[in-house]
């Protein structure tokens, strides 16, 4: 019997298993993947915190901040990149919390 027949009459517990463990791998690589793009995100976040708190003089013998700084547009885009870290931090702790939940290893129950 060729390997097409015997998936053909294979029996329904074998076929089932197959497709769930098909199925599993997709669901857990797309719930990674969440995981993934969220901490990227959360890690673009911080940099652009980084650079917007980033005061330094533009020279070393100036006490101001670069040319054209706007405390008032600042303040705002500190505030704003504040509240987005926050959200994305929300969002990847969900994130997390489902991919552990439905595809973290479960040890066998004992009999």
């Amino acid at each position: 019997m060729n390997k097409f027949i015997r998936i053909i009459v294979g029996n329904a517990d074998g076929i089932k298993a197959q497709r769930a463990g098909v199925l599993a791998t997709q669901a857990k690589l797309a719930q990674e993947n969440i995981v993934s793009e969220l901490r990227r995100k959360l890690a673009g976040l911080d940099l652009q915190l980084t650079q917007l708190v980033d005061l330094a003089p533009d020279t070393t013998d100036s006490l101001r901040p670069g040319n054209g700084f706007n405390p008032t547009q600042w303040a705002k885009a500190v505030h704003a990149v504040k509240l987005e870290i926050a959200q994305v931090k929300e969002e990847l702790s969900v994130a997390e919390e489902t991919y552990s939940d439905w595809f973290a290893d479960v040890p066998a129950a004992t009999a």
